[in-house]
């Protein structure tokens, strides 16, 4: 309970301090929190299931993600 308690307290610290960074440089959250989304997956870094985003299934999405990523 306390390690759960932990990262929701960490989560909404950095949340507070996106919004306010966001607020500061008249930056959309939305359109930066999406941008910090795909900037981690075409990096390599996928974000694990619990937030929705996985490793590529097929052969196809590997070839996909990797040519985005060259073009980045």
């Amino acid at each position: 309970m306390r390690k759960d308690k932990s990262k929701i307290n960490v989560r909404n610290s950095v949340d507070r301090a996106m919004k306010e960074f966001c607020a500061k440089y008249g930056i959309d959250p939305d359109e930066f929190a999406e941008e910090a989304i795909m900037e981690k997956i075409y990096s390599g870094e996928a974000l694990d299931d619990n937030c929705g985003f996985s490793e590529p299934e097929s052969d196809k999405e590997v070839a996909e993600w990797d040519e985005e990523r060259k073009r980045h």
